[in-house]
């Protein structure tokens, strides 16, 4: 006997308890009352019997009918291109092994293995995730609701989209805080929640696709969940359940699927019966079965790649926000006009409090060409009116769950309705919106139209005993105090050099004298005035202060003191296409350097004027808090791992706490302006580039080791008569470093002591006063270098250059998808890293001097610094 408890979320809404009735005769009323022809739910499916799920196994096929949805590959991928190996494990991205035992159970284990490697993809971390959490705490669970025609438990069997619902309506749990049992027990409800699940993706339903086309996933955001059928009470069983991982899997029947894995990478020439080619797949069977855990088994064998998805995208839980919605259960059934891909659906919230709508959260279900989002201040049930915001023109390769932030956040009052719409539009089946028919529902709060006209809209609730399948997610305001800027810094530097240049549109550096060189701010991608730096100086802050900048004052060791006035961001549409609109977050104090840290959410700016790094949250950019300086800071990077952040000037680099902002120590770099700041989380290796300003002094790398802040090693990477430039990129991969340094045209290839291993050759690069700027996808092994007229791609396998993008300018990577993008003038162009072919332009509205470029893994768009604007320029994507 188990006792049931019911999670609250964060931001509740009003519960009507009400009965639930099937959706078996609706019909619709299109504008001007004609009536369509009875919208079809796509129904239960046949569910496999009990007896047909033998105790290790669990898995259970969603409620909706994913027949349609048959994966597709996604655009730009070359097939050709795909290697016939890979393994996730090879570079670390897979978690260990664990033991579901004795309960039906797999389908937490499965998506919580997905979980755990996107993180580790994105270089969060290594977490262990609570499956118990998982089992017990879904809502189908909580509530005793089993649509599969039987009264079961927890380890009676369910699927990756329920656990995928709970993490995106509060969020995972640890291990440590809620170990896992083997049985049916309660629902653990005092564990803190860690990471909040932003997006899942359905790549297919029940029709197994091309091998190739999972491959190409894998490849590009990671290790998939999949189901495949186990065995039950059948020679399959026996084998299955015997495998020793001596040989590779081969099963050839078509039974229906019940236990839920995670395919891990692939090998085109192991042999099997049937044969030869094989998906590589981690079970949840503990590590002494098959081969450490893992098994290989035949393309398509006992039905694998049946059900296939992926966690892909994700956020710090934050315990000040909240999530309103009425699906409980998330999507449970689908509906739709007969005859038509398109439906749109609409959602009041009623705020309980004042806070800020920071996303727009929805399920689709199918792949869809375009879906459209609109938020406004009223509705009357005729048509909504004053609108507050829109995302238009998106669209997704696969169903599942999605996360849109909302740039700028909106002011939300409490007792103050407000209204989302949506526009869906499916790529391949007539029943476009998304709906919760398990948990209560409600009356007059949710709605669906034909084509979104005045007087289309129809009560869900009250005509389908359902609700819409969308969200939207909140934060609480950021409350900033005022404050008078003061800041007074005494920097101490084994050089004294006095330097002041006046700006100017067509300014040109002046020939220097022949044994000094003039040395460049970092990243700088126009010729801009540096700021006039001695020995000794006192400085206040410049850039358009506002009423509320940091304070504080620094001598000898930084301390955390003081307040900012927040970000503002005004959205500016992009012209045409599919481009999505680009938002301007105004931040004084000249933002230079940008640092991502998807470990806790946060933003890193270094600001040149402020003299300080200002903390921003990741997910809308608001003000968290800023670590004082006593230089003007043109760099910063962190490592997530750690839980470090390192910036400065020069000598020394200043290293602080992620967690608490506190001073940890200083790395003692060379006398010059860093060039450029490099930090390898893998290893935690910190790569310092420094080009000197005399003559006969080397271009260095400074390599340390970030655990114990000790210089390990440098390289030399030349000594020129000019004044050089260089660019750094590490691969978490393989532990190595990488130094673009335009004194000989060359790529230094730095190992983790901090030894020369090599170097190569580029066809073009850039000089002074741009940089060869590099970037690296560690999941490709491809290397992008900043060149005088293009891109260049240079595959590490070999070494060796590989051709070319049509762009230039400073570069970002989203390793997941694969994508690169190359800030250039007013445009950012994004590419397809495996066919170097454009995916499409976002105009800027304006050239800007940009700085510095992230790509933020979490939202899925591109960061700019532009410190003369005082502006970070977001880019979705």
């Amino acid at each position: 006997m188990f006792r049931r408890c019911v999670v609250v979320p964060v931001l509740c809404l009003m519960l009507i308890v009400a009965s639930l009735s099937p959706l078996s005769t609706r019909t619709c009323l299109a504008q001007g009352g004609a009536a369509l022809a009875p919208i079809e739910h796509r129904g239960p499916i046949v569910s496999v019997p009990m007896a047909d799920r033998p105790p290790r196994a669990g898995y259970v096929p969603m409620q909706v009918d994913l027949s349609h949805l048959k994966a597709e590959l996604p655009a730009g991928v070359d097939l050709s291109a795909l290697p016939s190996r890979w393994d996730w494990r090879e570079t670390g991205k897979v978690s260990p092994v664990k033991d579901q035992g004795a309960c039906g159970a797999c389908y937490a284990f499965a998506l919580n293995a997905a979980f755990e490697s996107r993180l580790l993809i994105d270089g969060a971390g290594l977490f262990d995730w609570s499956e118990n959490n998982a089992k017990e705490c879904f809502w189908e669970e909580l509530n005793d609701s089993r649509p599969w025609g039987w009264p079961v438990g927890s380890c009676d069997g369910a699927n990756c989209s329920v656990v995928a619902n709970q993490y995106a309506r509060f969020g995972t749990v640890n291990e440590a805080c809620d170990p896992y049992i083997p049985s049916d027990v309660n629902c653990k409800t005092d564990c803190p929640y860690q990471k909040t699940l932003l997006g899942w993706s359905l790549i297919n339903g029940s029709t197994i696709p091309d091998p190739s086309i999972i491959k190409a996933y894998i490849q590009a955001v990671g290790p998939v969940h999949t189901s495949l059928y186990a065995g039950n009470g059948d020679a399959w069983d026996t084998e299955f359940n015997n495998y020793d991982g001596s040989y590779t899997l081969y099963y050839p029947g078509t039974r229906a699927t019940n236990h839920a894995v995670l395919i891990v990478g692939w090998d085109d020439n192991l042999t099997h019966a049937g044969g030869k080619g094989a998906w590589i797949v981690k079970n949840s069977w503990g590590a002494g079965w098959g081969s450490g855990g893992f098994f290989t088994i035949a393309y398509g064998s006992a039905r694998i790649g049946t059900d296939t998805g992926f966690v892909s995208a994700w956020m710090n839980y934050d315990s000040s926000g909240g999530l309103l919605h009425y699906d409980e259960a998330g999507m449970n059934d689908t509906v739709g006009w007969a005859g038509s891909k398109t439906d749109w659906g609409l959602a009041a919230f009623t705020p309980p409090r004042n806070t800020r709508a920071t996303r727009f959260e929805f399920w689709t279900t199918d792949a869809t060409t375009d879906v459209d989002l609109y938020v406004y201040d009223t509705f009357d049930g005729n048509s909504p009116s004053g609108l507050l915001w829109s995302q238009l023109n998106l669209s997704y390769n696969e169903a599942g769950y999605h996360s849109v932030p909302i740039n700028p956040s909106l002011a939300l009052y409490a007792g103050k309705d407000v209204f989302l719409v949506v526009q869906f539009t499916n790529a391949a089946t007539n029943y476009p919106l998304p709906v919760d028919r398990f948990s209560p529902y409600q009356w007059n709060r949710t709605f669906h139209s034909y084509d979104g006209s005045p007087g289309s809209w129809n009560d869900v609730g009250a005509r389908f005993h359902a609700d819409v399948a969308i969200r939207l997610r909140t934060g609480d305001p950021v409350v900033v105090p005022t404050a008078t800027p003061t800041i007074t810094r005494t920097p101490t530097r084994t050089l004294t050099l006095t330097r002041t240049l006046t700006p100017s549109p067509t300014w040109k550096p002046f020939t220097p004298a022949a044994w000094v060189r003039i040395p460049v701010l970092l990243k700088r991608v126009d010729v801009r005035a540096l700021p006039t730096m001695q020995a000794t100086a006192t400085r206040t802050p410049t850039g358009g202060a506002p009423s509320a900048m940091p304070t504080g004052t620094r001598t000898a060791t930084p301390t955390a003191t003081g307040s900012a006035v927040p970000p503002t961001a005004t959205p500016t549409p992009t012209a045409t296409g599919q481009a999505p609109a680009v938002v301007k977050v105004g931040l004084p104090g000249g933002p230079a350097s940008l640092a991502v840290n998807a470990a806790n959410g946060r933003l890193y700016v270094a600001r040149e004027s402020a003299s300080d790094v200002a903390v921003l949250t990741l997910s809308n950019l608001q003000w968290v808090t800023n670590r004082p300086l006593d230089v003007a800071p043109i760099a910063v990077r962190v490592d997530g791992g750690l839980g470090r952040a390192y910036t400065g000037w020069g000598e020394p680099l200043y290293v602080f706490s992620c967690s608490d902002n506190s001073f940890q120590g200083e790395l003692p770099v060379g006398p010059y302006e860093i060039s450029e700041l490099a930090v390898n989380a893998a290893n935690h290796r910190v790569y310092v580039g420094e080009t000197a300003v005399l003559v006969d002094q080397q271009d260095k790398v400074y390599v340390f080791d970030g655990t114990n802040q000790t210089l390990i090693g440098s390289v030399d990477l030349g000594v020129s008569p000019h004044y050089e430039s260089l660019g750094l990129a590490v691969n978490p991969a393989s532990g190595l470093g990488y130094a673009a340094y335009s004194g000989d045209h060359k790529v230094a290839i730095i190992d983790a002591s901090g030894n020369l291993l090599g170097r190569i050759t580029s066809s073009q690069m850039a000089r002074w006063p741009d940089d060869p700027w590099l970037a690296l996808n560690p999941a490709t092994g491809r290397l992008y270098l900043r060149g005088e007229t293009a891109t260049v791609v240079i595959g590490l396998a070999a070494n060796v250059e590989l051709g070319t993008l049509n762009r230039t300018g400073l570069i970002a990577i989203d390793e997941g998808r694969n994508r690169i993008y190359v800030h250039d003038g007013d445009r950012v162009y994004v590419f397809d890293g495996v066919t170097s072919t454009r995916v499409r332009e976002t105009d800027l509205g304006a050239w800007y001097a940009v700085t510095d470029i992230a790509f933020d893994p979490v939202n899925r768009r591109v960061l700019l610094a532009a410190p003369d604007d005082d502006l970070i320029l977001v880019v979705p994507d």
